[in-house]
């Protein structure tokens, strides 16, 4: 029986598999000083933030009121997905 030959990318992906013992971004204890100290920081403290606690909790008044996600979004200027998970708790789960 004859093998196949897979092709160079095949081969060259095939060599290049996640190494168990190498820790990942968000596993490693470097984190901090790697991205500039954000690690940890949550809500508005973030860096990367779009959002302040005071918008979510005003967006999460006016969704239990009946406004749509999009229409929270564009009003906030932010992707309907980030005000999904902020609405839902998924992220600032800090803010009441």
């Amino acid at each position: 029986m004859a093998t196949r030959s897979r092709g160079k990318k095949a081969a060259k992906s095939a060599k290049r598999r996640p190494r168990a013992d190498v820790l990942t971004r968000f596993s490693s204890s470097n984190q901090p000083e790697r991205y500039g100290g954000a690690a940890g920081r949550k809500g508005s403290k973030n860096l990367q933030a779009k959002l302040t606690e005071a918008d979510v909790r005003q967006a999460r008044v006016r969704y239990r009121k009946g406004t749509l996600i999009k229409t929270l979004a564009r009003a906030y200027r932010v992707n309907a997905s980030t005000m999904s998970l902020a609405v839902r708790g998924l992220t600032f789960r800090h803010v009441r």
